[in-house]
């Protein structure tokens, strides 16, 4: 058992600093790209190790997490502030504070820092400037600046009813953004105005920027209207691994063709039914006349041979 206990601390303390470091390693200097004459004065006492951006790059209208080492190579820091400064297309998540405070911290004292920062949604792609600041009353004050690389990872989609007929409802799904979408799945999800009378899910693969394909799904409309909206949702896996659910909805006209085509499909998958049923049920009663003939058989034999030897 102290074993055990013994290698379940080792894992834990093995684990903290591999949680603590996720997402991709970025570069970081004490010279911002607007003053090519910073002069950073004495060697900081307090020294950032390494600063991680997750994930990577950051997708615009998303959080994006920042991940700071640091280490006091000086003596004993009293009142110690860490400052996030930041612009436009950036604002630090309501659970993250842009400054934090120590009371102190010890010669070689290792912190780990974490921000939550929200990328605006119009931000265009770009590597964006931000500004890092270490102070401590009376004692230093040091400025350092790193990159924060905004890119739109994501796909976009269009979703058009192509066909209805007995076979069930065509659609045509195009990937209409700039990235390939991987490991595409469309599900029909339980909804008022259709009913699933098939698969609730096509599995499609992966579509390139651009390319389209057609998928049949079967459904009946369960309300009344001129007008009702199919939803769809439609999962894949974007540029950096990232599962992802897109919803759509596609209005489809209740015309006199529509609605020609919904019967259509509707009578074809009953039919298949009750051929179905009907099978099922000949398979039974063809049982049943076997093991009546062989027993039959059987007792015509066994009367047969005992008549032979009276």
């Amino acid at each position: 058992m102290k074993k055990i206990l013994i290698l379940a601390t080792l894992f834990i303390l093995l684990a903290i600093p591999a949680l603590a470091s996720a997402g991709t390693e970025i570069e970081f200097t004490q010279e911002s790209k607007d003053e090519k004459d910073f002069l950073a004065g004495a060697a900081p006492k307090f020294n950032i190790q390494q600063i991680r951006q997750d994930p990577f790059p950051a997708n615009p209208g998303e959080l994006v997490e920042i991940y700071l080492r640091l280490e006091n190579n000086g003596g004993e820091i009293w009142s110690p502030s860490f400052i996030m400064n930041l612009e436009h297309p950036f604002k630090l998540d309501l659970s993250s504070p842009s400054t934090k405070d120590y009371i102190s911290l010890e010669a070689g004292e290792r912190i780990t820092l974490k921000y939550k920062i929200k990328v605006d949604a119009s931000a265009a792609p770009d590597d964006y400037e931000v500004n890092f600041h270490i102070q401590a009353p009376n004692q230093f004050s040091y400025d350092y600046f790193f990159n924060l690389e905004v890119d739109d990872v994501t796909s976009k989609f269009d979703v058009a009813i192509d066909e209805i007929s007995e076979e069930g409802v065509s659609v045509a799904l195009s990937n209409t953004g700039k990235n390939t979408a991987n490991s595409i799945t469309v599900r029909i999800p339980e909804q008022e105005s259709f009913e699933v009378l098939g698969l609730p899910s096509n599995i499609i693969g992966n579509l390139n920027s651009g390319d389209y394909t057609i998928l049949t799904t079967q459904i009946a409309p369960r309300a009344e209207g001129e007008t009702l909206t199919l939803f769809m949702e439609i999962d894949y896996t974007d540029t950096i691994g990232n599962r992802r659910t897109e919803t759509r909805e596609v209005a489809i006209p209740m015309t006199t063709q529509t609605v020609k085509g919904f019967n259509a499909l509707e009578n074809y998958i009953e039919t298949g039914r009750k051929a179905s049923d009907e099978g099922e049920g000949t398979s039974g009663w063809f049982y049943v006349t076997v093991i009546i003939i062989v027993a039959w058989g059987i007792f015509y034999w066994k009367h047969r041979k005992k008549h032979k030897r009276k």
